[in-house]
């Protein structure tokens, strides 16, 4: 059973429930993962109008220690700003950090020194103080896994009923972007080459095309027999079979893995970038909802950089054939109206508080008698699918008027 509400009062963590607290201010993903044993998962950080979303979430909540994993899904700007303050504040018991050696944007950052006022420098200082945050924990404590698609399952000890596995990126992925950044250099006859694209970005003159999203994870987390999925910002790939959506479900689905359970008959999907049309993958999809009766919830995040708003309408739109319930975290770059413009009908909650206590939070709590209650926080607005209007219906329609 699903259950919907809005309001200011963000559901409390429990030892009889699983609780997701999605955070999305516009720029910026978050989540947060209260267990019922009283651990702590985050993925990713956010910043809105400089306070730490999931620092202020987690001393909200009254965690009062550490975050027992803490994941970096890619190193763009608007997953990683934030995290020295969260692990200052938290150290993290563990950190499941994206294949760094295959990213561009860690050895640049690494490179850099000082931060100018320049906006390209400015991001790559943000990315290099992350970087020495993560590094001097793991000198410290040996607490960080470089993970993908072939990593083993979290699961703190033997009688935890929960587990997060990793399932993405692929190998494929991981060797492309290898590829790709040993080709940018080259040392020969005692000279060093460096291509001409790198120099342009940093000068602040062209585009960096390194793709971060292309190493993005993406978490299957399950508890009991209860399974969801934050997709994080992984895509569709580049047209081979083994790369993005298409080859996380080969890879799941082959003999000596079998672990296409992990994205099949879900509850509930972290929406992959933020509702783009190149992270929607159909066929994904339809696992998503094999085997219930209504598909999953779908919770997403807005983006509202560049010159396309996130989500995607066509995505909004073909979210409707798959998920039962979508939650969007703030009305950025109006969501909320654009959802409403498909078949999602907004849940109706209290009005709206002028002074936003909890901002951009849409929460899931699943209780341990099965039940899923979704809850929209002050900025947030939750949608449920209005049934499809028949041809019957339609003649219906013009007859009564």
């Amino acid at each position: 059973m699903i259950s919907a509400e809005s309001g200011a009062d963000l559901p409390r963590p429990g030892s009889d429930r699983l609780v997701l607290y999605l955070l999305g201010p516009g720029f910026g993903e978050s989540q947060v993962i209260a267990f019922p044993d009283g651990r702590w998962m985050v993925v990713d950080g956010c910043v809105r109008a400089g306070l730490n979303l999931p620092l202020a979430l987690l001393r909200h909540l009254g965690c009062k220690e550490r975050i027992d994993l803490l994941v970096i899904t890619h190193p763009d700007l608007d997953h990683i700003r934030g995290i020295p303050d969260l692990v200052r504040a938290f150290p993290p018991a563990m950190i499941w950090q994206y294949p760094a050696w295959a990213s561009l944007r860690d050895h640049l950052a690494r490179w850099s020194r000082k931060g100018e006022a320049g906006k390209r420098e400015g991001r790559l200082q943000q990315l290099h103080e992350a970087l020495r945050a993560i590094d001097a924990l793991a000198d410290e404590t040996d607490c960080r896994q470089f993970t993908s698609i072939t990593s083993r399952a979290w699961k703190p000890d033997p009688s935890a009923d929960y587990e997060v596995q990793s399932i993405a990126p692929t190998n494929h992925d991981q060797r492309a972007h290898d590829d790709w950044v040993e080709g940018l250099f080259d040392i020969a006859e005692g000279r060093v080459r460096v291509d001409e694209k790198i120099v342009s970005w940093l000068l602040g003159e062209g585009t960096l095309t390194d793709a971060p999203n292309g190493l993005s994870l993406a978490l299957s987390v399950s508890w009991r027999d209860r399974r969801l999925l934050l997709g994080g910002d992984v895509e569709n790939g580049t047209g081979s079979p083994f790369s993005g959506w298409p080859g996380i479900l080969q890879h799941l689905a082959r003999p000596e893995v079998r672990l296409q359970h992990l994205v099949t008959g879900l509850e509930l999907v972290k929406v992959a970038h933020h509702g783009s049309l190149g992270a929607f993958h159909p066929p994904a999809w339809e696992l998503h909802g094999q085997g219930r009766e209504r598909g999953p919830v779908a919770l997403l995040t807005p983006f509202n950089k560049g010159a396309s708003p996130l989500p995607n309408e066509q995505v909004l739109h073909a979210l409707c054939d798959h998920a039962s319930y979508l939650g969007i975290t703030v009305n950025a770059r109006r969501a909320f109206e654009r959802a409403e413009s498909g078949r999602w009908a907004r849940v109706p909650g209290p009005p709206r508080h002028r002074k936003q206590r909890m901002g951009p939070v849409v929460a899931a709590v699943f209780e341990g008698d099965g039940a899923l209650r979704l809850h929209a926080a002050d900025m947030g607005a939750l949608f449920e699918t209005k049934p499809r209007r028949t041809l019957l219906d339609r003649v219906s329609e013009e007859l009564d008027s």
